[in-house]
């Protein structure tokens, strides 16, 4: 299949970054009690999925840095969307989603 064409490759890629970066992540930043903050330069869709699962599993704050003003604010709007459809399944409590 065409590399970057349709959803399905879309999903397969995000569950790969997930399991090879976000994951790993997640554990090493909860292990370390110091870390209260992450900082995540570039809001791609890597960037911004790293910064969600860092928000809202790892309970961080994160601070989001792009060169390009529209890029990071569509990225903030998709990261709600995501958020409010895990509320919408059942997923993420309200109290959650306004948490992260």
């Amino acid at each position: 299949r065409p590399l970057g064409r349709g959803w399905p490759f879309a999903t397969e890629m995000f569950s790969s970054v997930v399991r090879a970066v976000v994951r790993p992540l997640v554990r090493a930043v909860s292990s370390a009690q110091d870390v209260k903050t992450l900082g995540v330069v570039g809001v791609g869709q890597m960037g911004a999925g790293i910064a969600q699962v860092a928000a809202q599993v790892a309970k961080l704050q994160v601070l989001l840095m792009d060169g390009d003003r529209n890029k990071l604010e569509k990225s903030l709007k998709n990261i709600d969307t995501l958020l409010e459809k895990n509320v919408a399944q059942g997923r993420l409590t309200r109290e959650e989603k306004d948490q992260t």
